[in-house]
Parts: C-alpha cells; structure tokens; sequence
C-alpha cells in the first residue's frame, strides 16, 4: 500500500489537514463539525480515505461519496463556506479532498433537528462553542488578522529570492492554513506577476515558487 507521503510529503505536519478512513453517510455531525472548526478557523483540509498515517484505503463509492459530501456543505453548514473538492486516484485507490477556507463569517453546523453548533479548532480538537462566545472570539481574531496578506507580500518576495516551498514560505510567515494561505496570498502574488511557481503543474509535489527576477531588480 502506497503512502501518501510518498506523493506529498508535507501534509502529514499540518495541524489543520485532517484524515478520516471513510465519508460516513449515516453520521455526518462527526466529519461535518470538523469542517465547520476549519472553516471557524483558519481553513483546513479533510481527505477521505485516508488513514491517520497517511495510509491511502481508498473509497469505494466515490461518486456518491463527492455528491453526499456537497449535499452536506450547500444544506447543513450555515452558511457555505468556501470550498473545493478534488477526487484523486493512486495506485488505482480513490480518496476525497476537501479544502477549507477560513470563512468570513461565523459558520454552523445544521444537525437534524434543526439547531445550530458552532465548532472551533483549537489544539488539534474539535471544540462547541455558544453564539456569544464565538461572536467574541471572532472580533478579535479580525482585528489581528486585518490587512494581514498585504502586510506579507515584500517579506515574501524577500525570502522567495532562492526557490521555496509552500511549507516553507508557510512557516517563514507563521501561517499554518493552506487553503488560506493560497487563496489569500500564493494566488493574489501570482497573479500579480510578483511571484512564478517552477513547476507547470500547480500540485507537483515538488513545486517551489521563486520571486521574479524584475521584482526583485525593482526594489
């Protein structure tokens, strides 16, 4: 059985990447509320079919697996946050990807009587939070958080002189989301021209982006 190091090796450290061996259809609460921890938070991913270690088991019903999982994310987490789902296929076993951005907006889970959780990720926990407490919580994490992706941008460009790594440049700035990281600031920095990513395909596990040589000549 192939391991998904073997394909990427860096996700296995991420606090807020998150593995479950199979999309349980007759108890969502228990994979729904860690979406809407991530989502909470500060975005995250969830792969299904994945063992803890990084052992790929692989789903069996992928197909119905992917339409029941956005069933979930359009009906009962409130309201939709962002997201993408990637269906992947190694070594002919099939597994889901789901990322998480951090939404801009309290996020709920919508159980089947109708009430309304709030969850929180906090210490690699899943965590219920009340209306109060987590209107609290997010008022403060938005006033340490505003303007933040500008305020990156040049410390970026002056460590990406020499090729890194998403992690790398994730761990040089302190930002342990990927999907936040990449829509918030990879993205905006590539498509401004400000920075190239070597490799043409965008999940090479090898991939390393670089700051473009007029950048850098212009500072």
């Amino acid at each position: 059985m192939k391991n998904i190091k073997d394909e990427i090796n860096d996700i296995l450290d991420d606090e807020n990447v998150i593995f479950k061996k199979k999309l349980n259809r007759n108890n969502y609460k228990k994979w729904a509320k860690i979406i809407v921890s991530l989502a909470n938070s500060e975005g995250g991913s969830v792969y299904f079919g994945i063992l803890k270690n990084g052992d790929i088991v692989g789903l069996d019903k992928i197909e119905k697996d992917a339409k029941y999982l956005e069933e979930i994310l359009k009906n009962n987490i409130i309201p939709t946050p962002d997201y993408v789902i990637y269906k992947n296929n190694i070594l002919n076993k099939m597994y889901l990807c789901l990322d998480i951005n951090k939404s801009d907006e309290p996020t709920f889970l919508q159980k089947k009587d109708k009430s309304l959780t709030c969850y929180i990720r906090k210490n690699n926990k899943t965590i219920p939070l009340d209306y109060e407490g987590f209107k609290q919580l997010f008022k403060q994490e938005e006033k340490i958080n505003i303007n933040k992706p500008i305020k990156y941008e040049q410390e970026i460009l002056e460590f990406c002189k020499e090729p890194r790594k998403r992690k790398e440049i994730q761990e040089h700035i302190g930002i342990s989301s990927r999907p936040y990281f990449r829509q918030n600031i990879l993205i905006p920095l590539i498509e401004k021209g400000l920075l190239i990513s070597t490799n043409p395909n965008p999940r090479a596990s090898n991939q390393k982006y670089v700051t473009k040589t007029e950048t850098i000549s212009s500072k």
